[in-house]
């Protein structure tokens, strides 16, 4: 019946709704129905939906037996979904909007989801690369081209769908299912594209390890520099990343023909005074570490540092000169530098040790 209606629609001549029918149906609303799309029961969709739900729940049953039982699974499903899809883009074409058209176009993706993954489980590849073609059901084909690691099959659809997004949702899809190697050995003609898309995308951790694949290590001592002046949470990541972004920006030098600029040299000199700091910090006497309740595993300021190396009453002459030598790291915008040289001596003076009979 839905074959014999589009057939005659286009013996017809019957594309786009003329101006008075669009104004008649946005008039009506969601109330205007076509026969092929009602729902409730006894509906000719209704009853599709539920004759596809008892396919799907009883096809264990089916395993090992010819295709027959998957043909009609997709004849069906492929029913079901043109009914979705031309009343969703009616509802578009005629202006409506609304909750009911989200629950329709939630409903059109649950029927893609549910219909045409089976189809890719059993083994029935080209029937559901048949229905995620027509229907834009880019996941599924994602997974037909991983699993068969298909790159050419990949290219066409991206050449295919290249106005509809398809190589970001690729890029997505394979960050979701947590295939970065695959995102990272994309075909090389995608590779602009993942810089953009790592670019201006929430995930900086991968653009600088993409930029270091491409030999783009300028751009990744910029992300990565970003990254570990801004980690808080744990020392050891923040060393990590600031070594990663000093070596991302000495393999620039050398690929720019070893010609160091000011700027690269101020940037160094950024990086090296924060991992100047960090050494400061991992030596710590144990003492401190055992008998102040502070987590030192997160990255401490020079300020804290100063304090927890002069405070120390077992403290020697060798972390006095550390809390001095941390006096250079300070921001003289937060804090009083003159005060904190004159807190050292103060409690260098006052120390209850034999520091300065040792000096003397």
């Amino acid at each position: 019946a839905l074959s014999h209606r589009q057939e005659k629609a286009h013996q017809l001549g019957l594309g786009a709704l003329p101006p008075s029918l669009i104004d008649q149906l946005a008039t009506l609303g969601s109330s205007f129905t076509l026969w092929t799309d009602v729902e409730a029961d006894g509906g000719v969709r209704d009853t599709l939906v539920q004759q596809l739900k008892l396919l799907l729940k009883k096809q264990q049953a089916f395993v090992g037996r010819d295709a027959t039982y998957y043909e009609t699974l997709s004849g069906l499903a492929d029913v079901a979904l043109t009914s979705y899809k031309q009343q969703i883009e009616m509802y578009k074409q005629v202006g409506l909007e609304g909750s009911f058209v989200d629950e329709l176009k939630a409903k059109f993706v649950e029927g893609k989801t549910s219909t045409i993954i089976p189809l890719v489980e059993y083994g029935f590849v080209d029937l559901a690369a048949h229905l995620a073609e027509k229907y834009g059901e880019f996941a599924v084909l994602m997974r037909i081209c991983t699993n068969a690691k298909d790159d050419q099959r990949l290219c066409a659809y991206a050449e295919k769908y290249k106005d509809d997004g398809f190589v970001e949702f690729m890029f997505q899809w394979y960050i979701n299912e947590g295939l970065l190697d695959r995102l990272f050995d994309v075909p090389e003609q995608f590779c602009d594209r993942l810089t953009d898309f790592l670019s201006s995308s929430p995930y900086p951790q991968l653009a600088w390890l993409h930029h270091i694949r491409t030999k783009s290590f300028e751009k990744a001592h910029d992300v990565v520099s970003e990254l570990a002046f801004a980690e808080d949470g744990r020392l050891s990541e923040k060393k990590t990343l600031l070594s990663v972004a000093k070596l991302s920006l000495l393999a620039s030098e050398v690929g720019s023909a070893g010609e160091r600029t000011e700027e690269m040299d101020e940037k160094l000199d950024k990086i090296d005074t924060e991992l100047d700091v960090i050494l400061h910090q991992e030596s710590l006497p144990d003492e401190v570490k055992k008998r102040v309740k502070v987590d030192f595993e997160s990255p401490l300021n020079p300020r804290q540092l100063i304090d927890f190396y002069t405070r120390n009453p077992a403290a020697t002459e060798l972390d006095f000169r550390k809390a001095q030598d941390l006096v250079g790291y300070l921001d003289s915008d937060t804090c009083d530098v003159t005060e904190v040289i004159f807190t050292i001596w103060s409690r260098a003076l006052l120390h209850d040790g034999d520091i300065w009979t040792q000096t003397q």
